[in-house]
């Protein structure tokens, strides 16, 4: 567009029908609503699929939980938090752990069911106490959970090691031995299932999981806390902190936190792409108005007797704004598949992950359509307004 001279313009020496010409610069514009449109369909499934991870079952409860290391593996100390806490008001339960669910390492390695050879996959290795499984909010499907007494004597597991081994019922497994290679072959029992539940971040598959206690490698405490007054049970739980490790800091932070922060890569991808969408857009926009300037120039005349002869200001409009509207069309049958295969191989990287549909792209090219017509309409009917008198004596 900045290679033709105004003057020649005006004095319509730019020749409509120079097909070169006219066919580059409808490649241009096809082009800039192509990188456009396809920029916004990958944002609205990026946003979509953030959402998604944020908001997907897990198969335990995150909410209102906190999460505070603790500094040494002192069996009496971690029983002397425990008196301190768990009869206070707003402190609904509380677990050592060694990881919450769906931390970045857990613990891991090979199991051996009855007098089976060893499992050729790998179980993750929970190791939890007594009240796991009711501060995580497990569901138990068969069988009890963990006693206070029990070691790494006493398992519970998920379904999916139950559908690994083949065992069609949790009720089926109840009673059964279970050697876990992780444990040093500890030869111990399964004495409970729980409903799965996500180990790992959702970009990975679910995983075959077991719960044991393991005092020595307790790294943690899970506190479960009423959701009102959280402030003030948090500055509690600091101040009966200070009664245990004095030496210590207090530090915490919310499970549902850690989780949403595993997000943070494709939520930082996702506000990249929507910059670059809003460019994307600034510059069809442009590119859009600088055509259609160019346009009305050129067709100053024939807007002109159009108007002499009754056309009225949406029919010059109109007759402005279709062939324009052609193209940005044009661009989402390209920008579709394109935008719908980069977003297809993206999603691969997710277990857990949602379905492309239609409306994305509907939404895509209504929100081009618009954009379209309201950076074209503005120099269509300004040039639809003006007097004809004034553009034919100029002829």
């Amino acid at each position: 567009l900045s290679g033709f001279k105004p003057i020649d313009a005006l004095k319509n020496k730019i020749s409509n029908n120079n097909s070169s010409s006219r066919l580059s610069r409808n490649v241009l514009i096809v082009l800039q609503n192509v990188i456009a449109q396809s920029l916004i369909v990958c944002t609205i499934i990026i946003v979509l699929q953030v959402r998604f991870l944020k908001n997907v079952d897990l198969g335990f409860d995150k909410d209102a939980v906190i999460m505070v290391p603790v500094p040494a593996h002192d069996v009496n100390k971690l029983s002397f938090l425990r008196n301190e806490l768990i009869n206070q008001n707003g402190i609904k339960s509380m677990s050592f752990c060694y990881k919450p669910p769906s931390a970045l390492t857990q613990k891991g390695g090979s199991i051996k069911y009855d007098d089976r050879d060893w499992e050729k996959f790998t179980v993750s290795s929970i190791i939890g106490d007594q009240d796991y499984i009711k501060t995580f909010g497990l569901k138990l499907l068969a069988g009890r959970n963990l006693y206070a007494a029990d070691t790494t004597n006493a398992y519970i597991v998920n379904e999916q090691v139950l559908r690994k081994l083949n065992i069609k019922s949790p009720k089926i497994a109840i009673g059964h031995q279970l050697v876990a290679g992780d444990f040093g072959d500890q030869v111990g029992t399964i004495v409970g299932v729980v409903k799965n539940f996500n180990i790992q971040p959702l970009n990975a598959p679910l995983q075959p999981a077991l719960i044991a206690q393991q005092p020595e490698y307790f790294e943690n405490v899970a506190i479960k806390i009423s959701v009102n007054h959280q402030q003030e049970i948090i500055n509690l739980i600091a101040q009966k902190w200070k009664n245990v490790y004095p030496q210590n800091a207090f530090e915490f932070h919310f499970l549902d936190e850690q989780l949403a922060a595993f997000y943070q890569k494709e939520e930082m991808i996702g506000k990249l792409i929507t910059a670059g969408t809003l460019m994307a857009i600034l510059i069809s926009c442009l590119g859009l108005l600088g055509l259609i300037s160019l346009m009305t120039v050129q067709r100053t005349k024939e807007i002109g007797i159009r108007k002499v002869l009754g056309a009225s200001v949406a029919q010059i409009t109109s007759l402005l704004s279709k062939d324009f509207l052609k193209l940005v069309l044009l661009a989402l049958i390209i920008a579709s598949p394109l935008a719908y295969f980069t977003m297809q191989k993206w999603l691969q990287y997710f277990a857990y992950r949602i379905q492309i549909s239609w409306w994305v792209f509907a939404l895509s090219g209504i929100l081009a359509v618009v954009v379209a017509l309201i950076t074209i309409s503005f120099q269509a009917i300004k040039a639809a307004l003006a007097n004809p008198v004034k553009s034919l004596r100029s002829e």
